[in-house]
């Protein structure tokens, strides 16, 4: 068996095949061509594209080597063609002879994204129509900020805003294993390839469980790394933006060789990017509330110290009360948090200290902030009213000088710093001519690092004051339960002793500014061992003819260690309801660590200033581990099974053996050992109720971190066996008005079997998946194609086995029953508020003095079912061989996509969950009851707070995405003055329906980070030498008003005293525009090459949002879940690269 050609088929990938079935030399070092090869290439258009047909070669990167393979030019066909008999495309394991996959295709080249300022491989993706029309996990999202599947510093893609866990990612035509940390990992972290040793990527725009197995629902991505090369190659790469922060640098080198009946290749690759900080975009620092008259002017709360509008990012170095306070008896002016006047804050300027009165007393320098006036934020329900004009400024003033911006918050981190380092190898030898072994190993090291800032607001008594049987005395708080936490809430004693200058009947809250850090290091290996063979020439043809065998193995393993900066649990519960310092020997809970007196009072304390003592006693770090190990074993034949009129029917058929495992362990404070654990008490029992026995006596292990997202150890193995099929029949040839037509089929069955790792299992047998698809070529100018089939996802590992983690989100985040009476009668009482009515809880309920909720989900296994889908295509194809002009070629793909998935699976989220009982018409029984616990103990100062919400991995209705693809390219022939090549690529969303339950429907078509329109357009001018590059994304509107109006009975705009009139926010943005352009120059024959360019061209911002806790989540000044919007701004690129 001779080595195909595969060097000329840059846009073609070899789903079936291996590495190394071509020899690299070969590839490059062509024969004269064939009397067919010149035939195809002498009735081309220009004298340049018969040239580089004859040749078999592509020079300079350009447009129409990208895009959709349909639409493919005839000097890029034709020079395929004539380097190989067959190939292989995205989408099938049957090899053909023309590109007329059923199934729309598209194609990126790393080399053209070069020329745009894109040198990583999760940046190209991510910009690519097909996924900027949808959120993703971008390195904007992966500093920690957010819980994130895969980790901090994890970047993965989306299709058509379904999920990352639903399109499915190749490495050479094979399932790449995932890679990250923590228990929920699942999805292809793409740092893994950097861009410098891909080749091309095929993205096929539509399901394809039936060719490739679970989790192909939206599409499927084909990374194919460079398999050609003779000699070595090196390359640079640079990016600076013009303002400091998110930085970037590359450096590659590839080497490759070919011996004869062999070849080798191998490569590596060093990327480093900054980190961007806060403080280095002004948008990014400070959310101010960005709020307009009906005029169009700027009317919103101003700091009144600087006369410029608040910041409002986060609250910290203040104290919360547990009740309200009247202002110095000023009616209808209440405060319930007080802020230190430290040097330089001129406070008392604006708030006259509080006159101290029988129920509360403070220190003169401990000041109200932040009164209560009439106000009305966009997502808040109106306040009573205090229409005096001097008391409106009072309260204004008071709201603007509130401590919402600690200096701190500029060194937090919005994109992590990564350093990555790649290094691969593949090769193949011909054992006989009939007989190849193949094998490609790959490992690459991620390590992040980032920072950020965090509240701790431990509950503490006042100083004394609470009357005897107040729910905020000591004699009702200090409760059997919490002295087994904490024995310092004795209740015999009056008050905290480090608060006696804070007297009343309250609870306080002090909230502290904590810094954090989280670094992670993965680690992963991937190799492949592959045996093919060509069965004629091994059985002397015959029947065997064109036949093929090709089978693998392949090992991929992660290796993820992340450390996370902790505050231990057990030292927060000595300080919390504490009536007495510390006692003498007296030492935490959990890690026995020597009592500390930590006075949170204190302004050192308060403003986050620690002594090492207070430090040590405090904060930890801890490292957790993450593996997880794939491994695949697949064979399968193809070829021609008979011949019938209009050509050979072809087949393809095969069985493929997988294996997943995971194994999470959080490191030693997420699960600490638990010193109260008693083996003699009964599981089940009541003392094992936390609720009833805090100190967790049935765990062997348990959290000793404080108000962070955490789990246990999450691990099991999944294993799939799986057989396929594929068939090509062409039904009609060369008749009129049917030049081709060609029909295909593909199935595949999967059975499953899961296991945890206490043994509770799983199976599932007998998942059937298909696809049918037509090609209907009518001319060579004219061809339309379509598909209709099923897919399905089986339940990721961390969906089954993922330990109870818990996190935290804000009262006001979750409970719709916070002020849900404010501002109406008992008689406008909607149903929520009537059932928040009938719990007690009063009509003005703020959620304080709880801030947080703890949110738990975890996995469900036994009890979860696979996804299904069914999703359809159409296209129409042209490529006409005649255009306007001489010397002019154009050529378009319309496609529509249709993908509608069943039981999906999510987390519902804690407010959908808590909003869904609340509405149900089944309440207080809906099922939804059940997952979430309310304090409904009166004589608690937590009164009405959730307590604990549980938000597992559940299958629910349906989720529904179409819209329309189009791609058009054109090139045009200048002579001597060179060539243009333009490439466009848009995608319309019609549809974006989520249906969380039967009659709860949302369509986020539209919305941030779901644009109706996304377009990319690229091009390029070539000359000898010379390559000049213009590009431009586009972004269309967006809009969030609906939410709020819907909320508001219509309204936008909305009535507020404290402001001074009617206040409009902004919850629409309008279409987003970058530019890119740069020069490439090549030298000595295209040995020596250098890219200079500008990325944002015009220093485009992003679109600006309302902060005003309104229907987009801000970032500073930006919506969060806006990631097609650029956040570094105008910047340079460089590349240089040389083959020697």
């Amino acid at each position: 068996m001779r080595a195909l050609p595969l060097a000329a088929l840059s846009s073609v990938s070899f789903a079936a095949l291996t590495f190394g079935l071509a020899s690299p030399a070969s590839a490059q070092q062509q024969a004269a061509a064939s009397p067919e090869q010149a035939q195809q290439c002498a009735a081309l258009a220009t004298e340049q594209e018969r040239q580089l047909c004859l040749q078999g070669q592509k020079t300079e990167a350009t447009p129409e080597e990208a895009g959709d393979i349909a639409t493919q030019l005839p000097s890029e066909v034709a020079a395929d063609k004539a380097n190989s008999e067959t190939i292989v495309v995205t989408g099938s394991r049957i090899r053909r002879n023309a590109f007329n996959s059923p199934d729309p295709i598209t194609v990126i080249d790393p080399e053209l994204e070069l020329k745009g300022g894109q040198n990583s491989t999760a940046e190209i993706l991510q910009a690519s129509p097909i996924a900027a029309g949808s959120f993703q996990i971008t390195e904007f999202l992966s500093a920690g900020s957010f819980v994130t599947n895969g980790g901090v510093g994890a970047q993965t893609v989306s299709l058509r805003g379904l999920g990352a866990e639903r399109t499915l990612v190749l490495l050479n035509g094979r399932r790449a294993g995932p890679a990250g940390t923590r228990g929920a990992i699942g999805s292809f972290d793409l740092n893994v390839i950097p861009s410098a040793i891909l080749q091309n990527v095929e993205i096929l725009k539509t399901g394809a469980s039936s060719i490739y197995g679970s989790d192909a629902i939206a599409g499927v991505v084909n990374l194919i790394t460079k398999k050609s090369t003779d000699g070595l190659q090196l390359r640079l790469t640079g990016t600076v933006p013009l303002e400091s922060g998110g930085e970037n640098y590359g450096a590659s080198a590839v080497w490759g060789k070919d011996f004869g009946r062999g070849h080798i290749i191998g490569g590596v690759d060093y990327y480093r990017r900054n980190r961007l900080q806060r403080g280095d975009r002004d948008f990014l620092l400070c959310s101010e509330e960005y709020l307009f008259d009906r005029n169009g002017s700027r009317l919103e709360i101003n700091d009144p110290r600087t006369g410029q509008p608040r910041c409002n990012t986060l609250n910290t170095a203040y104290i919360g009360l547990s009740s309200a306070f009247t202002y110095n008896n000023t009616p209808g002016v209440t405060f319930s948090t007080v802020q230190y006047n430290d040097p330089g804050d001129r406070l008392t300027e604006f708030v006259s200290p509080f006159t101290n009165t029988a129920t509360l007393t403070l220190p003169s320098n401990l000041i109200p902030v932040s009164l209560t006036c009439s106000t009305t934020l966009p997502a808040s329900p109106a306040q009573p009213a205090a229409t005096n004009p001097t008391t409106q400024t009072l309260c204004r003033n008071s709201v603007g000088i509130l401590n919402q911006r600690d200096p701190r918050l500029a060194g937090a981190d919005i994109s992590p710093a990564l350093d990555r380092y790649t290094a691969y190898l593949q090769g193949g030898y011909e054992i006989t001519d009939n007989i190849e072994i193949t094998g490609e190993a790959l490992y690459n090291k991620r390590k992040t690092e980032t920072f950020g800032l965090r509240q701790l607001f431990p509950t503490q008594f006042s100083g004394g004051g609470q009357p005897v049987g107040s729910a905020n005395s000591p004699a009702v708080a200090c409760t059997a339960a919490r002295r087994l936490i904490n024995l310092n809430c004795n209740p015999a004693n009056v008050g905290d002793p480090f608060n006696t200058e804070i007297l009343g009947n309250i609870v306080l809250q002090p909230v502290v500014p904590v810094g954090t850090r989280v670094a992670t290091d993965v680690d992963y290996y991937r190799g492949v061992v592959g045996l093919n063979s060509d069965l004629g020439g091994l059985f002397g043809g015959g029947f065997f003819n064109g036949w093929r065998f090709d089978s693998y193995y392949q090992y991929s393993r992660n290796n993820g260690k992340y450390t996370n900066s902790r505050i231990y649990q057990d030292s927060v519960d000595l300080i919390q309801y504490r009536t007495q310092g510390c006692q003498p020997g007296q030492v935490t809970r959990v890690r026995g660590a020597p009592c500390v007196n930590i006075d949170f009072t204190d302004p050192r304390v308060l403003n986050g200033e620690f002594t090492p003592a207070e430090s040590a006693f405090l904060f930890g770090e801890e490292t957790g581990k993450t593996k997880y190990v794939q491994q695949t074993v697949e064979a399968s034949i193809s070829g021609d099974l008979f011949r019938m009129p209009a050509g050979a029917v072809a087949v393809a058929i095969g069985a493929q053996w997988r294996r997943d495992e995971i194994d999470d362990r959080p490191g030693n404070i997420a699960q600490a050992v638990n010193p109260a654990y008693n083996s003699a008490i009964t599981p089940g029992s009541a003392q094992c109720n936390p609720a009833v026995n805090p100190l967790q006596v049935c765990d062997r292990l348990i959290s000793n971190v404080y108000g962070q997202s955490v789990s246990g150890r999450t691990a099991g193995f999944t294993r799939s066996k799986e057989a396929f099929g594929e068939i090509e029949i062409p039904l009609v040839h060369n008749t009129p008005f049917i030049q081709n037509l060609t029909l295909s089929g593909a199935a595949r069955v999967v059975s499953g079997y899961a296991e945890r790792i206490d043994g509770v299992s799983d199976k599932d047998s007998g998942n059937w998946t298909y696809k049918v698809g037509g090609n209907w070529t009518v001319n060579d100018w004219l061809r339309f194609r379509g598909s209709y089939g099923t897919s399905f996802r089986a339940p990721a590992l961390f969906e089954q086995f993922l330990a109870n983690q818990t996190g935290f989100l804000a009262q006001t985040a979750i409970d719709p029953c916070i002020r849900y009476g404010v501002g109406i009668s008992p008689a406008e009482y909607g149903l929520v508020a009537q059932r928040c009515a009938a719990l007690g809880i009063a009509p003005d309920y703020s959620g304080a003095p709880s801030s947080s909720a703890v949110i738990t989900s975890g996995g469900g296994v036994g009890v979860l079912d696979p996804e299904t889908s069914k999703a359809k295509s159409f296209s129409v194809v042209l490529t006409p061989k005649t255009a306007l002009w001489p010397g002019m070629r154009f050529s378009v793909a319309v496609d529509y996509f249709d993908i509608r998935v069943k039981n999906q699976l999510t987390t519902l989220g804690a407010g959908s969950i808590i909003s869904g009982c609340l509405t149900s018409t089944t309440y207080p029984t809906d099922p939804l009851c059940s997952l979430f616990i309310r304090n409904t103990d009166t004589t608690s100062p937590n009164f009405g707070n959730v307590l604990s919400v549980r938000n597992p991995y559940v299958n629910i209705n349906s989720e529904k995405n179409r819209g329309i693809d189009l791609t058009v390219r054109v090139t045009q022939d200048l002579g001597r003055y060179g060539r243009l090549s333009f490439l466009g690529e848009q995608t319309w969303q019609l549809e974006d329906l989520f249906v969380l339950f039967a009659g709860q429907e949302s369509n986020f078509e539209g919305t941030t980070g779901e644009p109706k329109f996304v377009g990319d357009y690229k091009l390029t001018w070539d000359n000898g030498p010379w390559s000049v590059f213009y590009g431009m994304t586009v972004t269309s509107r967006v809009s969030d008003e609906q939410a709020l109006r819907n909320a508001r009975a219509g309204q936008l705009c909305f009535a507020s005293l404290i402001r001074g009139g009617d206040v409009c926010p902004i919850y629409s943005y309008p279409a987003q525009f970058y530019h890119s352009a740069s020069v490439t120059r090549s030298i000595a024959d295209g040995r020596f090459r250098m890219t200079l360019g500008v990325s944002n061209l015009f220093d485009t911002k992003p679109p600006r949002p309302s902060g005003t806790g309104g229907p987009t989540g801000v970032t500073g000044q930006i919506p969060t879940s806006g990631t097609q919007y650029d956040l570094l701004g105008r910047r340079a690129f460089v590349s240089v690269s040389a083959k020697l």
